[in-house]
């Protein structure tokens, strides 16, 4: 962290004299500055990577045992086939359009073939009802591989895939890798069509309706349809925004404590400008710079190293959560509208009052500016 403090500053350039002469003297007070912004970034990156880590977490949890956005599911919760009329009595009652009906191949795809947990593989019946499902845009290429008994595969895996059949056989069949949202990759391990079943002679047995582009009135519709004919709510699977997880107190008192102590390095370190600037004010006086220029250099010191300081801090607070999306698809970066704000207002609060200090320094009385012309 401190070579990367140093690093920007060295390449860093701001075009007025009072922007140049502030740069230099961050770049001449280097030891000074590498470690006071790193104890200042380590003060901002620890709670807020800890708050960033907590809530993806629990927003990527969340959204494994629901359905994506926008989608409704309608599935018998002890695994048996819903009844053949309700999907169609639902959409009549509540004026949902047609759902996409989902099989569920009756085998699953070999261990040593599949990068992924899930196991299951989904059957539709065309490309376009996978769009449907998937909520998502196949290219031509894809499109053209499900109708030739290719199977979309939800995670890495070679370019054929083993599937082990209830009946006891195995059969092999191409496959090639689409993203899909993580709820999916959850459940299923990827998706054929209907013929590439028939191809392999394998079953499938129902096992969802899937409802696309639904909205929240739909979703209250259907869970009062549900309901009022005395169904069991579980059913029906949509998607529900988590509410962000309960911080104990004493974690809010360590955010606290962090905060105290980046504060008091921020006026710490603007004071410390402020002295170097009072001294060197006579030396700007004598070769006829403005006297202001003296009071305007702490100022963008300070604002640059605490802004510098704010935006390293604020990179390395999702570096956990890319690091654990890159290792598992179902981990996802998530972070609370009103905690962004927080943070940025935060931000801009202490670079905006970070240069206090430094004034405090250069213009005390018996050693002003003006007192030196």
């Amino acid at each position: 962290m401190p070579d990367l403090i140093s690093g920007i500053i060295s390449v860093v350039k701001l075009p007025t004299p009072a922007g140049l002469l502030a740069v230099k003297t961050l770049r001449f007070s280097d030891a000074r500055i590498r470690i006071m912004g790193s104890a200042l970034c380590l003060c901002l990156v620890i709670p807020a990577s800890v708050n960033v880590i907590m809530t993806s977490y629990q927003q990527s949890t969340a959204a494994l045992s629901m359905a994506p956005p926008d989608t409704l599911i309608l599935q018998s919760p002890d695994g048996n086939p819903v009844p053949k009329d309700l999907p169609r009595s639902m959409q009549a009652a509540t004026g949902i359009k047609r759902a996409v009906k989902v099989d569920m191949l009756s085998g699953e795809i070999t261990s040593n073939h599949h990068s992924g947990t899930a196991r299951a593989v989904m059957v539709v019946s065309s490309p376009e009802d996978a769009e449907r499902v998937l909520n998502m845009k196949l290219t031509t290429k894809e499109r053209a591989n499900l109708n030739n008994s290719f199977m979309l595969s939800f995670s890495d895996g070679p370019a054929k895939t083993i599937l082990a059949l209830d009946d006891g056989r195995r059969a092999a069949i191409p496959s090639s890798r689409v993203e899909v949202n993580p709820t999916w990759a959850y459940t299923y391990g990827g998706v054929i069509v209907k013929g590439t079943l028939e191809r392999i002679r394998a079953q499938s047995t129902p096992h969802q309706w899937v409802y696309t582009g639904v909205q929240k009135g739909d979703i209250a519709k259907a869970v009062d349809y549900v309901h009022r004919q005395g169904l069991d709510p579980q059913l029906l699977t949509y998607h529900v925004e988590p509410e962000p997880p309960q911080m104990p107190f004493s974690w809010w008192m360590v955010c606290l404590t962090l905060v105290i102590i980046a504060a008091g390095i921020t006026a710490s370190v603007s004071a410390s400008f402020g002295h170097t600037a009072r001294n060197q004010s006579r030396q700007l006086l004598a070769i006829g710079l403005p006297k202001r220029l003296g009071a305007t250099i702490p100022i963008l010191e300070s604002m640059l190293l605490v802004g510098l300081c704010s935006v390293i801090a604020s990179a390395l607070a999702v570096v956990p959560v890319v690091v654990g999306q890159s290792l598992s698809e179902s981990f996802t970066l998530w972070v609370p509208k009103d905690w962004v704000i927080l943070w940025c207002t935060g931000l801009g609060l202490l670079i905006v009052l970070s240069p206090l200090a430094g004034l405090r320094a250069i213009r005390a009385r018996e050693r002003t500016v003006d007192a030196l012309i």
